[in-house]
């Protein structure tokens, strides 16, 4: 070990504040004093060794600490999750401070070797991996909160409502130069690298499937613009082509990507899973010692979880689905209403007719914020062991109930209605406002709720104080609140602390950023991306303005977003993943029935019937029953030769792999040599 490693190993200069740790106002002190005792410990003392400053107390508001590392903490952190980065030889590597000259040339370089995702994700590891020893089975201050050995503290505390908030903080000039390449530009390749840098794999890897599928997004729009033209033209030939296109493309789509987030995963040190995932902290069970770790876990028996799924979620999901298709029918008896009303020449009855489409597309959107709540208590009743199985049944959830939310009545509509005018008017209503409905939700509803909640609340404020009876109100119920308050001045003074002081950048920061709200996720963004796919590659033939629709609204979608995770939402936590996750299947799952729709749009089309008019139906129907089952085999083949791992990457795993080997033996060879050259003692 070179001089300047023992420097860095022995670095005790603190970074920037990295987290937020925000307690309820009514935390109680014993519990306060533990948990921040606990930040600070050594990790040798089952502490997370991080540096606790907190901000100026107000009783009204809790207790915030602002968290922080040193680089040796950084460094020792980086060793135990094994983290994986690509060396100078421009080899993926795990980093290791022995060999960190092989990540850097000079000691100037090693405040550098983390990028800012690195280091949130890795003081996020060091939070969220303080556990509960043998001896600590309850909660300090509240003795009712049972702790099991190897539980997390802190996701304990976060789902008891002890802590009220945790978020990283912006680090604001990186967040600057990321915004003017990324959403302050308009046609320029997304900065990927970059957004990995600084928000992590799993918002990374969202956006690249973004633009990805934007990109493959091109084709149909123009195949589209020249569909239409033929239309204008009266020219009603096209479908045909267009149908095919869709579901051949569709295919190439997602088997190219498969391989494009497999070269993601290995660039980003992902592609290998984790060999056992911890329990979740909202997990419910008898504790036992787990076969694995050895640690007291809770258990809950699988065959309960599954009789949970397919005897109290399934039925439940599927009156759910019943729900949704009655009022879709409704929507459909609404409308032939109105087509009776013809006959009575209404003045307005060309723009009456839009309306049912407009109230079910509006239906639709509050149907799905309160199916989403539900399904996540539906799922967390189900009682899920790990993350992964918790949202890969969650995703199945949403995805059925919004299928036949979003394209039960495009079925209907084609296939028992086979009213080919009415399917492109309902394409094109539920596409033009679900797209407007979620750019205002994403964007501009959170910024306008935010500054008309601050104005609003001014105002009363201000108004109300004017008025004696409520001055006399306030000021007693801050009294009662003061004596009901289990902290005091004496009992911050107590915690030994260093406060940081309100003059700090980073103290107004951390206030201004804990106003912001908190992002949940992507699962609403690839529930979008989901639902998009679903219009453009299922019925998109009968409406070609669909493929140029989303890939207008992507264009945009792409920077909206950009702008919402840098200006909007507070910023989201560091996460590690493989893919996208059970949307990779979802899509599969759309491709297979793009068979199934584009072959009936095919079978049902009059143009290409009456080419074909000395066929007997028999003859006709097993024809395109033919056809589906041909392209399905094309798919299979399509999905057999398009590797999914790209052959660089294998090899790039390969000599990783032998690289490894070859260190392994001369140690072995190294220590041997060493053992034989010592004199034996006779």
């Amino acid at each position: 070990m070179v001089p300047w490693e023992l420097e860095l190993l022995n670095n005790t200069i603190p970074t920037e504040s990295l987290y937020i740790v925000e307690f309820a106002p009514d935390v109680a002190y014993e519990t306060l004093e533990w948990i921040v005792q606990k930040f600070r410990q050594r990790v040798l003392d089952n502490g997370a060794e991080l540096i606790v400053k907190m901000e100026p107390y107000d009783p009204s508001k809790g207790f915030r600490v602002h968290l922080s590392c040193t680089m040796a903490c950084l460094v020792k952190l980086a060793e135990s999750v094994r983290l994986k980065k690509i060396s100078k030889k421009g080899q993926l590597r795990e980093f290791s401070l022995i060999e960190i000259d092989e990540f850097i040339d000079s000691p100037e370089e090693v405040h550098g070797v983390f990028t800012s995702a690195e280091k949130q994700g890795l003081l996020r590891y060091a939070l969220y991996n303080l556990r509960a020893t043998p001896h600590e089975r309850f909660l300090p201050g509240y003795p009712n909160i049972r702790l099991y050995h190897g539980q997390s503290i802190v996701e304990k505390c976060y789902s008891k409502g002890i802590i009220v908030q945790i978020y990283p903080l912006h680090d604001l000039p990186n967040l600057k130069q990321l915004g003017k390449k990324w959403y302050k530009t308009i046609l320029e390749p997304q900065p990927l690298d970059e957004v990995r840098a600084y928000f992590g794999q799993g918002l990374a890897m969202y956006f690249s499937f973004l633009g990805f599928y934007t990109s493959y997004l091109i084709l149909p729009a123009l195949f589209g613009c020249f569909q239409l033209l033929l239309w204008l033209l009266n020219f009603e030939d096209g479908i045909e082509l267009f149908c095919i296109f869709n579901v051949l493309w569709a295919t190439i789509f997602i088997e190219m990507w498969k391989r494009r987030s497999n070269e993601l995963a290995y660039t980003w040190g992902t592609l290998t899973p984790a060999p056992y995932d911890d329990p979740r902290a909202n997990y419910r069970g008898k504790l036992l010692a787990d076969p694995v770790t050895g640690q007291i876990q809770p258990y809950y028996p699988r065959w309960k979880t599954l009789i949970k799924v397919y005897c109290g979620s399934l039925p439940v999901v599927f009156l759910c689905l019943l729900v949704a298709f009655y009022i879709m029918l409704w929507s459909f008896w609404s409308e032939e209403w109105l087509l009776a009303k013809q006959k009575e020449e209404w003045p307005i009855y060309e723009l009456a007719l839009y309306i049912p489409g407009i109230v079910y597309t509006l239906i639709i959107v509050i149907m799905n914020r309160f199916y989403r709540i539900f399904a996540t208590r539906l799922t967390e009743w189900e009682n899920h062991r790990t993350e992964s199985q918790f949202e890969r049944n969650r995703v199945v959830k949403l995805v059925l109930f919004e299928f036949v939310n979003n394209f039960m009545s495009l079925f209907y509509i084609a296939f028992y209605l086979q009213n080919m005018e009415m399917l492109r008017m309902q394409i094109a209503t539920m596409l033009i406002v679900l797209q407007f409905l979620n750019h205002f939700e994403e964007a501009l509803l959170p910024i306008a709720l935010r500054y008309g909640s601050e104005k609003v609340e001014e105002f009363l404020v201000n108004y109300l104080a004017k008025k004696k009876r409520y001055r006399r109100f306030l000021e007693a119920r801050l009294k009662r609140e003061d004596a009901e308050n289990r902290l005091t001045a004496e009992d911050i003074r107590n915690l030994k602390t260093d406060e940081i002081s309100s003059d700090n950048p980073a103290y107004r920061q951390a206030v201004d950023e804990g106003l912001l709200e908190s992002y949940y996720g992507t699962i609403e963004d690839y529930l979008e991306l989901f639902i998009q796919f679903g219009y453009v590659f299922l019925f998109s033939a009968v409406y070609p303005m669909a493929g140029i629709l989303a890939l207008l609204n992507n264009l945009l979608e792409i920077r909206a977003d950009a702008f919402k995770m840098c200006k909007v939402f507070q910023r989201p936590p560091s996460m590690k993943v493989r893919h996208i996750g059970a949307w990779q299947p979802a899509l599969q799952f759309l491709g297979a029935l793009s068979v199934l729709t584009n072959c009936g749009l095919l079978y049902l089309s009059p143009s290409l019937r009456s080419s074909f008019s000395d066929w007997s139906e028999t003859s006709w129907l097993l024809l395109w029953a033919g056809v589906e089952h041909l392209i399905l085999a094309l798919q299979l083949v399509l999905a057999m030769v398009i590797p999914n791992v790209p052959l660089w990457v294998r090899q790039s795993m390969a000599r990783s792999e032998h690289e490894i080997r070859r260190k392994l033996e001369e140690r072995v060879h190294s220590d041997l040599e060493k053992r034989l050259s010592k004199p034996c003692d006779i």
